[in-house]
């Protein structure tokens, strides 16, 4: 539930802000919500829990809190940005793709004796950073490896075992081809275009009678879940690989937008 909450607060538009674009993210600023909406956004929980998580929340600071004509308004914190973009990594990425792609291999240090468990520490480490494996050992991702990645690797002295290398083209082969196989790009546009589409009838309804059932909201949550799920494994990918525009961020703004159509 904390992860759900700072993922609606993420999504929560200013009331100032207009609709804006793809283009805009990720989004700097955030708006605020009562407990009731919260409660609305978090169907099927209680509101002592949700109440106790917000107050874990305010005790770390990844929200706070304001008073406003006798209710009490939650906003996300840049610390809560912050640990939401731990367990969700595209929610903070904004950086633009330079062509190069980077190749990581474990080819071990002569010096140590290479473990199954260095290997699976090393493994997971790059695949959260958006590294995909090619083959065993071998892994690739079109982003530089981040600071904190070789900040890990250093700490748990796995930076000796590995080679990295940086290319700008490919030899042979198509790169939208490869980004396809490797990200396994059509399905997840698949998956993401399922959601919008629930979104968006879920927008028509609201539209027309300006509220949801108690039914419908427990659909939506439902597809929030799926959508977070999705969200949790995805791996930023250049927005030129998407050639009919980027799937994940499109869902999050008919989503933001379906969350402001909402009464208040």
């Amino acid at each position: 539930m904390k992860n759900l909450i700072l993922f609606h607060l993420f999504l929560t538009q200013p009331s100032t802000a207009s609709e804006g674009s793809k283009n805009d993210f990720p989004w700097k600023e955030f708006g605020y919500l009562n407990y009731r909406q919260l409660g609305w956004r978090l169907e099927g929980c209680s509101a002592s829990s949700i109440r106790g998580a917000v107050a874990w929340h305010l005790r770390n600071g990844s929200v706070s809190q304001v008073q406003r004509n006798g209710k009490t308004f939650i906003k996300l914190t840049s610390l809560g940005k912050e640990m939401l973009s731990i367990k969700f990594p595209c929610l903070s990425a904004s950086e633009k793709w330079d062509g190069h792609w980077r190749l990581v291999v474990f080819t071990g240090d002569s010096k140590q004796v290479v473990t199954h468990a260095a290997y699976r520490m090393l493994r997971k480490i790059l695949q959260e950073a958006g590294f995909r494996p090619l083959e065993r050992a071998v892994y690739l991702s079109p982003y530089a490896v981040p600071d904190a990645t070789r900040t890990a690797l250093t700490k748990l002295r796995l930076l000796p075992m590995i080679t990295a290398f940086e290319t700008r083209s490919f030899l042979l082969g198509d790169e939208q081809l490869f980004m396809n196989q490797v990200w396994n790009l059509d399905k997840k546009t698949k998956e993401y275009t399922n959601i919008i589409k629930e979104y968006e009838r879920l927008l028509t309804i609201l539209r027309t009678s300006l509220s949801l059932t108690s039914s419908q909201k427990i659909s939506c949550m439902r597809i929030v879940s799926s959508h977070l799920s999705l969200i949790s494994d995805e791996v930023t990918v250049p927005d030129q690989f998407y050639p009919e525009g980027n799937p994940w961020k499109e869902s999050l703004f008919v989503l933001r937008r379906l969350f402001a159509s909402l009464p208040a």
